[in-house]
């Protein structure tokens, strides 16, 4: 929600300051690399102090916001901010976000609001960001919402197709429980609640 509202993809103010970062198991390999990059052999130098580097240090509120933080290993593309020490993620990124964590941009309902009134005018991005995707079932949604909610006729939209199967609880809703309306082209519970 608060990528959504930087954009100027929502009118609705986000309760918290949401951020993403990758899993702690990553930050530490990542910390790693970087010690052993700067260091070297002085690491393993008993003699020598080098200070721990910290896998966070984000405030629990930012500017009289609650901070929602999200640790997942598909964090996806950013761009930083011009004149700021900020990332955000790129606005294709975004539209993909709708889709995993609907929750936390409004609800799904709302997402499929946003994906109306702006998914056209991003539709590259949207499309780049989807490829780039590492989960299938994001190809699925995004697929269903630009190809049947949204009539968006492309050729790479349709290439999505092969992602959907048969079986399991596939659904357009993550965190809700499969039901009706079913899409029988994308093989999706489209359970909007």
């Amino acid at each position: 929600m608060s990528a959504m509202q930087r954009y100027g993809l929502t009118n609705r103010r986000p309760e918290a300051l949401f951020i993403t970062s990758p899993p702690d198991a990553v930050v530490r390999k990542w910390n790693k690399a970087l010690l052993e990059d700067r260091f070297g052999k002085e690491l393993n130098n008993d003699d020598i102090y080098i200070e721990p580097l910290f896998l966070t240090h984000h405030p629990t509120r930012v500017r009289r916001r609650a901070v929602d933080q999200l640790k997942t290993k598909f964090y996806g593309e950013w761009r930083k901010v011009r004149g700021e020490d900020q990332r955000i993620a790129s606005i294709g990124q975004v539209f993909l976000d709708m889709l995993e964590t609907p929750q936390r941009c409004g609800g799904m309902r709302h997402v499929l609001e946003v994906w109306g009134e702006h998914a056209p005018k991003y539709l590259k991005q949207i499309i780049n960001a989807v490829e780039g995707a590492d989960r299938p079932i994001w190809k699925v949604r995004a697929g269903y919402i630009l190809d049947e909610h949204l009539n968006v006729a492309n050729d790479h939209v349709l290439s999505w197709l092969q992602y959907a199967q048969r079986g399991g609880s596939r659904v357009l809703e993550p965190g809700r429980s499969y039901a009706e309306p079913f899409s029988s082209k994308w093989m999706i519970s489209t359970n909007v609640g």
